[in-house]
């Protein structure tokens, strides 16, 4: 070995974290699970594994049996448990279902939302097993052709009446059990979701989850009492036990509303996020959205309210007392991966809670392929079929409750090895406002790739070179930006999918209603693609990346962000239809840069980008902060008539290289860094974790030569990381806590500019006839992003660069446990 050689070994072995110190999604020696967004999980309570995506459940009479609706984008199924133990009593597969789910006050029937089929599934429970009878249309025949999809349900006390949100129709409907018929059409708020009765059955309120506010309604005459401003997105409601009292969960808001029901107002806002100085105090009322309270349940006693924060993975524990003005949160309770939906026995000493990604999670053939509709065959996907999990917990004593609550907190707190810089960052400010040399920013958003599939064989990361499929020959830009910058290969991308990665990339945050609605749509159950922009039901109420940028006067470029998904027409790839919140980027967008479309080359992009950039240069002054789309590493799979995988992957990479050159050739190269992220990983395979992707930053004042930042990071660092940058205030919770990736960056800058590697493959190589899993794909949807099931897309892709007899291996995913309260570490 050369004494050169042997330096530069040395250097890349002093850059990299040795890999007992990395931290990696995984099920660590304590019993906690490190999640791939930098928390922790704990859950309390015996855990039961469902189906995945539990939305909602509810304890039949007698307290015997749970029943559980999971209505996830490849497996919808009602469920029956034992209430003790948690036993799958028995399953039944609903293919057409979504969130709504209520029984009979006997216990006898569940009532189950039919999604785009416009009707509710019955089913008799008898003899512990689910029994389908007629289902029950949620229309009339003056509807014509009214989009009259159920959300939630709810049944009168008496047993007689099914009311039915339509939350596309802006409408509740009264069903009389009797005649199986709609009796009364009442319209209430946009996009109502959660219908619930008071004791007494006089009065029905109903959540209006695209608006502001609550609706009571009367529940014999079919008429509007009153309409109750809430603060945004109130998701789940709950009556006091004498009526008099309604409490609103506000999931955009970090807060649940106390209502005077005959005063016909809120009279007090209770805050139930992990606030820094413990439970019920001023400063959980002051932490940024993100917290997302989107169910509740009551005690049998009225004292008690128990709010689901999906996004804490706890449950916040309220006491609610006699007077609304003294509620407070006093405790947390740790629970499963995204708690949803919440039900408390009727003696009180047992919650009941359905946690929608789980407390148990495994590669995807561990119990070997799963076919589904969608996939006719292949296996199925673990990120559309994340299993679910029901956690049943004993109501903590308030010392219990105090342990339990520490550990919440300790939950939240992101990965610590490696998270500080050895010294404060001259690059990266502590805080917004702060000085940095990095004046502009470049953030560029692609489509769909894990880390090992690109950058698996690099020697220096750590990576599997065997799950590689698109190396140097295919992305020699990805590769030599890798060597010479900073190579992350501990970061990951915060979605599960396209429809939540695109706002996780842009707001730092998905909301509960993006979190609901877009199994549903990638279901084709319902609903159009909305997530970029379409509608207000999907945006936080803190706003976007731009919406910061226009809050502190930053100047802004988009290049088709929010643009064109799935346009209709051709005009409007580059003029969107921007709608609501997400028309706040309009006057910012490029109006000749298209939108997602497999059809245009990034190459072309690059070019219209390029055509502004040199008007930059010749003025002198260009936006401080430019958001640039470049999806074309999505692919078409081996559709007939597509460019094939590696032809899509290398036009994305020889784009992405003339950016950067461009950039750094330029003036505004000494100042400038560019950020680029896939918007999530589409569950492809990774030999760590399937939510592990790549990632860059490229500045003059980042890390050169070789170097590798193994600390853990998640799309939100990244975002962190650009707002601290440009002086914006975070978004929300998670990239306020993110961890900043300012390990990545040097005091001293180094202004050697890229120069882009040629394309090593023909970038306009076709799929041939009869490519592997073609004939699957005829009619499959590329218009939009996440349309084609995600796990045969990324089989056929494997296919296509290896082989047809080479079998794909399974996505990783972070390992579970099974944990029991007050012993966060048994198995």
């Amino acid at each position: 070995m050369t004494r050169c050689a042997a330096i530069l070994l040395a250097a890349l072995a002093s850059s990299v974290l040795a890999a007992s110190e990395r931290i990696v999604p995984a099920t660590l020696p304590s019993g906690e699970v490190q999640l791939p967004n930098g928390r922790k999980l704990t859950p309390t309570g015996r855990q039961t594994p469902v189906a995945s995506y539990p939305f909602a459940l509810a304890v039949a009479a007698g307290g015997n049996r749970l029943v559980v609706a999971s209505t996830g984008a490849r497996d919808q199924t009602l469920q029956l448990l034992d209430a003790k133990t948690g036993k799958l009593l028995d399953a039944a597969p609903v293919m057409r279902s979504w969130l709504g789910l209520a029984l009979s006050p006997d216990g006898r029937r569940a009532y189950l939302a039919g999604a785009k089929e416009k009707k509710v599934h019955v089913f008799r429970i008898e003899n512990d097993k689910l029994a389908p009878e007629a289902a029950i249309p949620v229309t009339t025949p003056e509807d014509g052709s009214k989009d009259a999809l159920p959300a939630g349900l709810a049944v009168s006390p008496d047993g007689k009446q099914l009311w039915a949100a339509r939350v596309l129709a802006d409408d509740l409907v009264r069903i009389d059990l009797d005649t199986k018929k709609v009796d009364a059409v009442v319209a209430v708020g946009r996009h109502p979701c959660r219908p619930v009765f008071s004791a007494d059955g006089r009065t029905l309120a109903v959540t209006n989850w695209g608006g502001a506010s609550v609706t009571l309604v009367g529940a014999r005459s079919a008429t509007v009492l009153a309409t109750i401003a809430t603060e945004d997105h109130p998701s789940d409601a709950v009556f006091s036990r004498d009526g008099k009292s309604l409490f609103v969960a506000e999931a955009n808001r970090n807060r649940v509303a106390a209502i005077d029901v005959a005063a016909g107002k809120v009279v007090r806002q209770i805050a139930v996020a992990l606030g820094p100085d413990g439970p019920g105090t001023p400063s959980a009322d002051a932490l940024p959205d993100g917290s997302t309270p989107n169910a509740v349940a009551l005690s049998p006693d009225g004292r008690t309210l128990f709010v689901a924060n999906a996004d804490d993975d706890a449950v916040a524990i309220v006491e609610v007392g006699k007077d609304l003005a003294e509620g407070r949160a006093t405790g947390f309770i740790p629970s499963g991966w995204y708690p949803a939906a919440l039900a408390v026995s009727a003696d009180g000493r047992t919650l009941y809670v359905a946690n929608a990604k789980g407390s148990g999670s495994r590669p995807n053939a561990k119990d070997g392929p799963v076919p589904t509709r969608a996939t006719k065959g292949v296996a199925a996907g673990h990120i559309q079929r994340m299993p679910g999990s029901v956690s049943i917990v004993s109501v903590p004593s308030k010392k219990e409750l105090a342990a339990l609550t520490v550990r919440a907190y300790g939950n939240r707190k992101p990965a610590a090895r490696g998270a500080s810089p050895a010294k404060p960052s001259a690059v990266v400010p502590s805080k917004p406002g702060m000085a940095s040399p990095i004046r502009h920013v470049v953030y560029v958003i692609r489509e769909n790739r894990t880390y090992d599939q690109v950058l698996g064989g690099l020697l220096q990361g750590n990576g599997d070179p065997s799950i590689v499929l698109f190396g140097p020959d295919v992305t020699p830009n990805a590769h030599a930006l890798a060597s010479e910058f900073v190579l992350f290969d501990n970061f990951y991308a915060d979605a599960e999918v396209s429809a939540d990665g695109h706002n996780w990339s842009m707001a730092a945050y998905a909301t509960d209603a993006t979190e609901k609605v877009w199994p549903l749509v990638y279901a084709e159950n319902g609903w159009s693609y909305i997530f970029e922009g379409d509608d207000d039901i999907i945006a936080p109420t803190a706003g976007y990346l731009w919406d910061a940028a226009a809050r502190a006067g930053v100047s802004l470029r988009n290049y088709g962000e929010f643009l064109g998904v799935g346009a209709e027409s051709e005009d409007e790839k580059y003029t969107g239809h921007f709608e609501g919140k997400g028309a706040n980027l309009a006057p910012f967008t490029c109006p000749f840069f298209p939108g997602f479309d497999l059809e245009i080359t990034d190459n072309a992009r690059v070019d219209l980008w390029l055509k502004e950039f040199r008007e930059f240069e010749q003025k002198g002054e260009m936006p401080r902060l430019q958001i640039v789309r470049l999806g074309n590493d999505h692919t078409a799979g081996t559709k007939k008539g597509e460019l094939t995988p590696r032809a899509f992957v290398a036009d994305n990479d020889l784009a992405l290289g003339r950016l950067v050159e461009a950039i750094s050739k330029s003036r505004f190269w000494k100042d400038t860094a560019v950020f680029v992220v896939e918007d999530d990983a589409q569950n492809g395979s990774d030999h760590v974790d399937s939510h592990r992707t790549v990632a860059f930053v490229l500045s003059p004042w980042t890390r050169r030569g070789g170097a590798v930042d193994s600390t853990m990071y998640s799309t939100t660092s990244m975002l962190r990381t650009m707002e601290l940058i440009l002086g914006l205030s975070p978004l929300s919770q998670h990239d306020a806590a993110a961890t900043p990736m300012a390990n990545a960056f040097s005091d001293t800058p180094d202004l050697t500019p890229f120069t882009h590697r040629p394309a090593q493959v023909p970038l306009y190589e076709m799929n041939g006839e009869g490519a592997p899993m073609q004939a699957l794909m005829e009619g499959w949807d590329f218009t939009r992003e996440d349309a084609a099931p995600d796990i045969a897309l990324n089989e056929a892709v494997w296919k296509s660069v290896k082989g047809e007899e080479v079998p794909m291996p399974a996505p990783v995913n972070a390992a579970f446990v099974r944990v029991e309260v007050g012993s966060p570490g048994r198995r």
